[in-house]
């Protein structure tokens, strides 16, 4: 039994010792990558080119959501990796750059994203 619990305390032990450290990201750098994450997307699902001028609004939900529950259970859904990336999206009638996105990592950060006139609005 001891041989086994060793290399689990060892394990421990090393863990604890490595530093954790955060580093702080500026927001419109974070806005600027969940843009570009949603665009790619749009041109995945749609085979068309989410505009350049086409307005973005990117915001963060706070903690995590269930992203089959209530309205977004209606919306699309798709996975990378399983559950390192899930996401839900829809586009809102003809106007094929209005939409709405909500991208999650990990299970753990959510973001909401608007594009074209649902953005607007």
């Amino acid at each position: 039994m001891a041989r086994r619990l060793l290399p689990f305390l060892a394990a421990l032990v090393l863990a604890a010792a490595i530093p954790v450290c955060a580093v702080e990201v500026p927001v419109s750098l974070v806005e600027a990558v969940i843009g570009r994450v949603v665009r790619g997307l749009h041109f995945h699902h749609t085979g068309r080119i989410l505009p350049p001028d086409v307005k973005l609004v990117v915001d963060k939900m706070g903690g995590p959501t269930d992203l089959s529950a209530g309205d977004l259970s209606m919306l699309a859904e798709g996975s990378v990796g399983g559950d390192a990336f899930r996401y839900r999206w829809g586009i809102a009638g003809e106007d094929e750059t209005a939409g709405l996105w909500v991208l999650q990592f990990h299970r753990a950060v959510t973001f909401f994203v608007q594009t074209g006139a649902t953005a607007e609005s």
